[in-house]
C-alpha cells in the first residue's frame, strides 16, 4: 500500500514491511564473524531499520571481530535520523539516498581506520545489508557476495573485488604502482618475470587476492575500504536476501542457493545453504550466511511468495494496489527496482577529510576539558584546617 504522500519509503508504519533475520555458520578457521539486528534511531527512536553484515577475516580474526563488535555503533553514528522524503520530491529523495550511501561508506572507513589504530594487522571482507522500509542498501568490500531473491528473479547485487574478477580494480592497482602478480611456481612470494606462477592474481607483499578490504595494514596504500553500493526498492510482494562468505559461494552454485531460498522457511534456508556449501571431502574454510526477509505484514515467510507460489503473488497484486494505482503503475511494484548502483571510491577522500576534522574537534574538546578541570582544581577553596577531636565515652 502506498502512503498518502505517494512514497513507499516514508517513515510512517502505514504500508511498511516487516523484517526477519537468521544466521548460520560452519566454523573451521574461526575467521568469519556475523552480526544482525533491529535498530531504532532518532531522539524519539521512531526511525526503525534492520541491518546485518558478514566479515570474512584473513591472516587472523582480530579485524573481523573488531568489525562485528563496532559495526552497529558506527552505523548508528552516521546514519541519517530522518525519514526518507517522498519520491516525488526528487532532489530531497536523491539527496537522502546519497546520505545513506555516505553513512555506510563512513562506517566502513571508520572501522578500517580504527582497526589499524588498534594495531591489528589482519584484514577482512565486509558485506552489509540495511533495510529501511521498502528501501534496501547493500554495501561491500571483498568477495562476500549478497544475493537478492524476489518472487520473479534472483540477482547478485555486490561487486566481487577479487583481482581476477575485476579488471578495473586491477588497472587501478597497476596505475598506483602496486606489485601485482601470481604466486610463484615455487610457492614462495610473487612470480618473477618469466614465471607464469600459479593461482589467481594477488597483491604483494602478503599475497592478498582482494583489492578492497577492511584492515590489512601492510597493504593499506592500495587495498582500500571504499564500498560498492547498491540501493533497491523491494517489490511489494517481498524479497529474501542472503549475505555469505566465500566459504559458501565457492562451493555452491547461485541457482542452487536460489532454489533453497525459495523452498524453505527462513531458518531452514540458512541451515540448508551452509550445509550444501560443505563439500563431501571437507572444507577448511569457514562458511557463514545471514538471511533477511523483507515482507508485507500479512506474509509470515518469503517461501509463501516464492516462485512456486505465483498464485499467491497474483493475489497480492490484486489486494495491495488500488485500481488507480494499477492503471498508473501497471505491474512495476511487482518488480525490483535498482535506484542506484556504483563505487564510492571517489567519495573516500572527502570522507577521510571529514573524519580528520571530526577527530581534531574531539581532540580540541578533550584538551579544553582537561584545561577546564585543571583550572577548576587550581581554583578550589583552600582546604579547611583539620581539627583533631578526641572523643570520650559519656
Amino acid at each position: 500500500m502506498l502512503d498518502a504522500d505517494g512514497s513507499l519509503f516514508s517513515g510512517s508504519d502505514k504500508g511498511m514491511p516487516w523484517t526477519n533475520l537468521s544466521i548460520q555458520c560452519k566454523i573451521s578457521r574461526n575467521e568469519d564473524r556475523v552480526v544482525a539486528g533491529h535498530l531504532s534511531l532518532g531522539d524519539s527512536r521512531s526511525l526503525a531499520l534492520s541491518a546485518c553484515a558478514v566479515f570474512d577475516g584473513h591472516n587472523g580474526s582480530s579485524t573481523a571481530l573488531f568489525c562485528r563488535q563496532n559495526f552497529f555503533s558506527e552505523l548508528m553514528r552516521w546514519f541519517p535520523e530522518r525519514p526518507l522524503p517522498p519520491e516525488n520530491d526528487v532532489l530531497s529523495f536523491q539527496a537522502h539516498l546519497f546520505d545513506i550511501r555516505k553513512a555506510l561508506t563512513r562506517t566502513f572507513y571508520e572501522l578500517d581506520q580504527r582497526s589499524l589504530k588498534a594495531g591489528y594487522t589482519s584484514g577482512c571482507t565486509a558485506s552489509a545489508i540495511v533495510v529501511t522500509g521498502w528501501l534496501v542498501t547493500v554495501a561491500n568490500v571483498g568477495d562476500s557476495d549478497v544475493l537478492i531473491q524476489t518472487p520473479r528473479e534472483h540477482r547478485v547485487v555486490t561487486q566481487n573485488h577479487r583481482l581476477g574478477a575485476d579488471a578495473k580494480e586491477l588497472q587501478r592497482l597497476e596505475t598506483e604502482g602496486a606489485q601485482v602478480a601470481r604466486l610463484s611456481s615455487l610457492l614462495r612470494g610473487p612470480a618473477a618475470l618469466g614465471d607464469t606462477g600459479v593461482g589467481s592474481v594477488r597483491i604483494w607483499p602478503g599475497g592478498l587476492a582482494l583489492s578492497r578490504a577492511i584492515g590489512d595494514a601492510a597493504l593499506k596504500q592500495h587495498v582500500v575500504a571504499a564500498p560498492h553500493i547498491t540501493q533497491l526498492r523491494i517489490p511489494f510482494a517481498g524479497a529474501r536476501f542472503i549475505a555469505a562468505t566465500n566459504g559458501v559461494w565457492d562451493n555452491i552454485q547461485l541457482k542452487k542457493v536460489s532454489s533453497i531460498l525459495c523452498s524453505h522457511p527462513l531458518k531452514r534456508s540458512a541451515l540448508e545453504v551452509v550445509r550444501n556449501a560443505i563439500p563431501s571431502h571437507g572444507n577448511l574454510d569457514d562458511a557463514s550466511a545471514v538471511l533477511i526477509d523483507v515482507l508485507p505484514r500479512d506474509v509470515e515467510d518469503f517461501s509463501e511468495v516464492a516462485p512456486k507460489g505465483l498464485k499467491r503473488l497474483s493475489l497480492l497484486s490484486s489486494c495491495c494496489l488500488t485500481s488507480k494505482q494499477k492503471v498508473e503503475d501497471g505491474d512495476s511494484r511487482a518488480e525490483m527496482q535498482v535506484l542506484w548502483q556504483g563505487d564510492m571510491i571517489e567519495v573516500l577522500p572527502k570522507i577521510a577529510e571529514e573524519s580528520a576534522v571530526s577527530q581534531q574537534r574531539e581532540l580540541d574538546r578533550g584538551q579544553h576539558e582537561l584545561r577546564r578541570q585543571a583550572c577548576k582544581g587550581q581554583c578550589l577553596p583552600p582546604t579547611p584546617e583539620i581539627l583533631e577531636i578526641t572523643s570520650s565515652r559519656a
